[in-house]
């Protein structure tokens, strides 16, 4: 038995130096990662087992539901793992800054509601389009003068609350955008400019966040929401919410002419071409 740490994972490269060795492990949680990273690490070629997938093969191949190690190396041996995909070291840290991104957002979210909840107690109503923007903050500070001394100082917590949690989810999301590809940024920015030349959606939410932000600001965002929407589109197999019947013909003709205009040039004359 080699234990699931650094010296296990020392103990097994040890054992098989010098040979030329294949391994699969079964994903359970994260205690898989440890062993992969060590063994991909020494450079041995390694497979990620899904478990139910692999369960079901097994069943299936060798009329047994028992998947040991010993089933794992056979299954493995006959190539009939079914794998896991495995991102690469960057793409598993971009990750771990996203899920780090959760908890916060989540807090965000609980704290904004118990706040709701006090307002609709005292029948308090912000007029305004964000009430946790800069303008509703400051309304939110000012009412507390309204507010029991108890439900005051909850209050008064809670807008601290808020405060400390905007500047984690910044940090964050700071992070994030310095670690994603600056030409997927590139291309975002230039698919935002379009878009709230000829998006009615896209028009209108930019000049919101641009009157109060400006315009570097309001096309970082519209940048996001493109890219938030391209990714729900694909997984949802949706087409664009927003697209008129009129627009997406004037793009598919759009389309149509550029495609025949670059058929036309690669065009090769029937003589050949000739120097």
């Amino acid at each position: 038995m080699i234990p699931n740490e650094s010296t296990g994972t020392d103990k097994l490269l040890g054992a098989i130096e010098g040979r030329e060795a294949k391994a699969v492990i079964e994903s359970t949680g994260n205690m898989w990662l440890r062993l992969y990273l060590g063994l991909e690490e020494a450079g041995v070629d390694v497979v990620l087992a899904n478990p139910k997938k692999t369960k079901a093969i097994a069943e299936a191949k060798l009329k047994n539901d028992k998947v040991d190690a010993r089933t794992l190396a056979d299954l493995l041996r006959a190539k009939l793992i079914a794998h896991c995909y495995v991102p690469p070291e960057s793409v598993r840290e971009l990750r771990g800054l996203v899920r780090h991104r959760i908890s916060p957002t989540r807090d965000m979210t609980r704290v904004k509601n118990r706040l709701h909840a006090i307002l609709d107690k005292y029948e308090l109503e912000f007029t305004g389009t964000d009430m946790f923007g800069k303008a509703g903050m400051m309304w939110l500070w000012s009412i507390t003068s309204k507010l029991t001394e108890l439900d005051q100082f909850i209050f008064d917590a809670e807008l601290r609350h808020i405060e400390t949690l905007k500047g984690l989810i910044k940090e964050v999301e700071t992070r994030i955008a310095k670690e994603g590809s600056p030409r997927v940024r590139w291309a975002l920015v230039q698919a935002a400019r379009s878009a709230v030349q000829w998006d009615d959606h896209y028009r209108t939410k930019y000049q919101r966040i641009m009157e109060r932000r400006g315009d570097g600001k309001a096309i970082v965002a519209i940048a996001r929401e493109i890219a938030v929407v391209m990714y729900l589109m694909i997984n949802r197999r949706e087409v664009y919410r927003f697209s008129t019947d009129a627009f997406k013909t004037k793009k598919r003709k759009k389309l149509e002419g550029e495609s025949k205009k670059w058929a036309k040039m690669m065009e090769v004359p029937a003589g050949g071409i000739t120097a």
